[in-house]
């Protein structure tokens, strides 16, 4: 990806793992139905086209979380 004045630059995501058990916090798929929301809600939003989010390309700045993440949390938490 070329950035400002054609420097190249990479995009810094926080990593987010939902295949590998967490200690803390527990991991949703434990604590949550088969059938729970939230489960339709992610894999909802993960066919969303990423070209839809307003996404920081610059990688400036601390790591940030995937795009899809908060519209996740946002449409799950209505």
């Amino acid at each position: 990806m070329i950035g400002y004045n054609g420097v190249a630059v990479t995009t810094k995501y926080v990593t987010v793992d939902r295949n590998t058990p967490m200690l803390l916090p527990p991991d949703i798929r434990d604590r949550a139905p088969s059938d729970d929301m939230a489960h339709f809600v992610i894999e909802a939003v993960e066919q969303i086209p990423i070209s839809h989010f307003n996404v920081n390309r610059r990688g400036t700045g601390s790591a940030q979380y995937p795009p899809r993440t908060l519209p996740a949390l946002l449409i799950y938490s209505s």
